[in-house]
């Protein structure tokens, strides 16, 4: 297993725009440079990366195929990660929009915006597309339920639910 330190230096080595000279390696992850030679050689000993001299005093350091593999692993690990958060986060807004909806309120307010509010309309329009209208412009009728985005304070005639709040209720549960 690698070490989060051992990432970072072989994501480094992975870029084609930046130098590989250990003293350049020193400077991105804030570490000495006897400790990236140190880790260097335990990757190179892994079979994580190859040298390869340019001239007597510089050397060039190359990801392996089991480097490359290594990362490529990690990276889609961490897609799978991501679409489980989004899912989640999607079953959440939707069971807070039914609790509204089985309620008898149909409409909607969402004040605010960004990738938050697309993934909250999408909700609605998967889940609710027959029961909940989304309102264009915000109301002062008391039965819409404007769904705040913003994480701020948000006073309105209706009711008004923080989706921030919520969704970080719901995970410390």
């Amino acid at each position: 297993m690698l070490t989060q330190r051992e990432i970072q230096l072989l994501s480094h080595i992975s870029s084609p725009y930046e130098e590989t000279s250990q003293r350049e390696l020193a400077k991105k992850p804030g570490v000495s440079i006897g400790l990236i030679n140190a880790i260097l050689k335990k990757l190179i000993s892994r079979g994580y990366i190859r040298v390869k001299a340019l001239n007597k005093k510089k050397l060039n350091y190359l990801l392996t195929p089991k480097a490359t593999v290594q990362m490529a692993q990690r990276s889609y690990q961490a897609v799978l990660n991501t679409i489980h958060r989004y899912r989640e986060l999607e079953i959440k807004i939707g069971f807070l929009i039914s609790h509204y909806v089985d309620n008898n309120h149909r409409n909607f307010f969402i004040h605010g915006d960004g990738e938050l509010m697309d993934i909250v309309e999408r909700v609605m329009r998967r889940h609710f597309n027959d029961s909940a209208v989304i309102l264009k412009e915000r109301s002062d009728d008391p039965d819409v339920v404007v769904l705040n985005l913003t994480g701020s304070t948000l006073k309105a005639p209706g009711k008004v639910v923080n989706i921030m709040e919520y969704i970080n209720n719901v995970n410390k549960e």
